[in-house]
């Protein structure tokens, strides 16, 4: 067995063991957590940090660039790993359908690279890095909520660990390259945030 086959054989296995520990008392709570349109209010509410700390164009700068990383990621989740790879997910495995737990929707048929790992975690390191312009800790509990939605993905059934640990790394480096290239152009000044003495409410 090549070490490629033995990675896909434990990715499967870790898979399995975590998906089975869920349970029907939870799995309304997984599949809210796991539900896109769930995290509108926090996203929301981040946007009036912004608003808050910087003011309305400022506010409109960064509606700019997240919608510019979320287009990035999106298009290159799909086009450079989905289509690529054409790994099935769990939930479109016959192999395994007999063992897995699917609370909701089985998804489209491609699961590698995960389209939620990359967008949540793109977004919590851009707007983490940004905005410990006003919050130290943003970062840490931006990236706490990228890996709680992670997870949610294999309690649902329709990653494995390795479609999001990829995901999640290729959200990081969309992120970071693009707060390079901000940060080297004079779009950066558009994207200060100042507390100076403001509270939140």
């Amino acid at each position: 067995m090549s070490v490629i086959d033995q990675l896909i054989n434990l990715d499967v296995r870790l898979f399995l063991f975590l998906n089975g520990k869920g349970t029907e008392t939870w799995d309304w709570f997984w599949n809210f957590v796991t539900y896109r349109f769930t995290w509108i209010p926090l996203y929301i509410f981040l946007m009036y940090i912004v608003y808050r700390f910087g003011g309305w164009k400022t506010a409109v700068y960064y509606a700019i660039a997240i919608g510019l990383l979320v287009l990035i990621v999106d298009q290159t989740t799909y086009y450079w790993f989905k289509a690529v790879f054409q790994r099935p997910r769990p939930s479109h495995n016959p192999d395994i359908a007999d063992l897995i737990r699917i609370t909701g929707k089985a998804g489209g048929r491609w699961g590698f690279v995960s389209a939620h790992a990359s967008n949540t975690f793109a977004i919590a390191i851009f707007l983490g890095y940004q905005f410990k312009q006003v919050y130290k800790s943003s970062l840490f509990w931006l990236l706490a909520w990228a890996v709680f939605i992670s997870y949610s993905r294999i309690y649902v059934g329709v990653h494995y660990p390795a479609d999001l640990i990829c995901g999640a790394a290729w959200g990081a480096i969309v992120a970071v390259s693009l707060l390079f290239i901000l940060n080297k152009s004079k779009f950066k000044d558009k994207l200060v945030l100042n507390r100076g003495g403001k509270k939140l409410f």
